[in-house]
């Protein structure tokens, strides 16, 4: 791919142009973007997968093993993102991927074969060259950091046996994993750390900055069939020093929540606005009650609806769009009574589909 053409969307492929419009994001996101960065982005790479390999849990010992995606594919991302760091004038910094143990980070494995030139490339990110050398250090810093330790619930109603005494470790007893190895925590050196609860957020977070040594304590939800945080393993002396400092800052604190509720009330009014203004530019015909029903509706906080994602926040024409036609769907239409009526989603959204695009091209026009 030529610079000229790399730099022209309307001359760029499909393809390069989602590679190049994930490149972006990451790079707004993080403050530096690599290959492994931009997989995850581009969901060429599950996000859990990358996090049980920063782990070194059982099966993870290779990254490349877990890449779902094809190598002509690979390539063509590989030769897009470099292009296009090149044409940006990015400047290279090596990322560190290191793995958590016991003792002390450790490079961990990429590649199956031994490709120095590509696992290279596979190591490196792209930041602004424009950037202070104190912000570049801190997204270094926050991109290279090692994995917390973990020490999970024995769930196996079997048990376990550790790798390194020998002894029998029940189900409901506490271990720690090192290279697909159960240890219990006499032999992992973690039996003199005190147990904090989850709870309060700032607690653990100052406990954790505090205390030398910490592990995060996770049990695995079978109902919800996913692990779940249960608190934090430290020293005395960290959870002690955490606590004394919560006190000392408490009204100081206690204003600083109260500011961080006014700004995120101001946040959320701007953005409904924002939202608002956009729908009555796309669908003037909208009626007022409508256009700021959808508005609210789609920015609530921690709904997780299109409004609070990045282009929702942006008013992103797309986005707006897909929000009009959510509340056609749901008001305007028997959609609702009709799954309730044991009617499949996908029917029931083909047969409704006529009377939605009739409302949008209703409120449409001017």
């Amino acid at each position: 791919m030529s610079t000229a053409e790399s730099r022209n969307p309307v001359q760029r492929s499909k393809f390069a142009q989602r590679v190049i419009d994930a490149a972006e994001m990451v790079l707004k996101r993080e403050g530096a973007v690599g290959l492994i960065e931009l997989y995850v982005q581009l969901r060429f790479l599950d996000r859990v997968h990358v996090e049980h390999w920063r782990r070194s849990q059982p099966g993870f010992q290779i990254l490349e093993q877990r890449i779902e995606c094809g190598a002509k594919k690979l390539a063509d991302t590989e030769r897009i993102f470099r292009q296009w760091a090149q044409d940006k004038k990015l400047e290279s910094t090596r990322a560190v991927y290191e793995g958590s143990s016991r003792d002390g980070g450790r490079e961990l494995q990429i590649l199956r074969d031994d490709n120095s030139k590509r696992d290279q490339f596979l190591r490196t990110r792209y930041q602004r060259s424009d950037h202070s050398d104190a912000r570049k250090k801190q997204i270094d810093r926050k991109l290279n950091k090692m994995p917390d330790l973990l020490v999970h619930v024995i769930t196996d109603k079997q048990g376990k046996t550790c790798a390194e005494c020998e002894l029998g470790m029940p189900e409901g007893e506490w271990m720690f994993q090192e290279n697909g190895q159960p240890l219990c925590l006499s032999c992992a050196d973690l039996d003199h750390l005190e147990f904090l609860p989850s709870g309060d957020a700032t607690l653990s977070r100052r406990t954790k900055k505090y205390s030398g040594l910490s592990a995060i304590v996770m049990d695995f939800n079978r109902r919800r069939k996913r692990y779940q945080r249960l608190g934090l393993l430290a020293t005395r002396e960290g959870i002690e020093q955490a606590r004394d400092s919560m006190e000392s800052d408490a009204g100081k604190r206690e204003k600083q929540r109260a500011a961080a509720t006014l700004r995120r009330e101001r946040d959320d009014t701007e953005l409904v606005e924002s939202v608002t203004i956009q729908i009555n530019r796309l669908f003037p015909s909208c009626p007022i009650d409508d256009a700021k029903q959808i508005a609210e509706h789609t920015a609530e906080r921690g709904s997780g609806r299109v409004g609070r994602s990045e282009a929702g926040r942006e008013a992103d024409a797309k986005a707006v769009k897909l929000a009009v036609i959510a509340h056609i769907r749901h008001i305007h239409t028997p959609y609702d009574q009709m799954l309730m009526k044991g009617v499949p989603r996908r029917e029931a959204r083909t047969e409704i589909q006529s009377t939605v695009q009739a409302k949008l091209r209703q409120w449409e026009q001017a």
